[in-house]
């Protein structure tokens, strides 16, 4: 596998999830109803569910990422009838997502340990994404 930024990851998943996930995850908040559940396990600042719920593609982030005025300013509508929530061990990329609309929710956790809140979540989730682009100690996020 080759080596890749954060933006140009970004942006085939944003080229996938336009091409086959939005056509299915469309149909499936049709059939029940409701906006789909989204988790976003060790979201950082959600640029992965920028790139999956509004298809953020490398411009898109070049704006919004542009300055200080511009970082809390989502320029894209979600692309289904979602409701995102996010988990992470940082309190300032959690605070940055919900303050910008990039989550809904958000929940400071240890995602090493499955605790109740966690385990409710993935429970009622439609989509559960979780950032492989983490740091692991012994096998344990860090």
């Amino acid at each position: 596998m080759r080596e890749m930024n954060l933006v140009q990851r970004n942006e085939i998943i944003a080229k996938y999830s336009e091409k086959f996930l939005v056509p299915m995850f469309e149909q499936w908040a049709k059939q029940l109803g409701k906006p789909l559940l989204f988790l976003d396990i060790l979201s950082c600042f959600g640029n992965d569910t920028l790139a999956l719920t509004r298809g953020y593609h490398e411009k898109d982030f070049e704006a919004t990422w542009a300055s200080e005025d511009t970082c809390y300013k989502v320029i894209k509508p979600r692309m289904y009838p979602v409701k995102t929530w996010a988990a992470d061990r940082s309190t300032n990329a959690l605070a940055f997502g919900l303050k910008a609309g990039i989550f809904d929710e958000a929940s400071v956790m240890d995602v090493n340990e499955l605790g109740a809140e966690l385990e409710d979540k993935c429970k009622a989730a439609n989509i559960v994404f979780i950032n492989s682009m983490c740091y692991l100690k012994k096998g344990v996020v860090v």
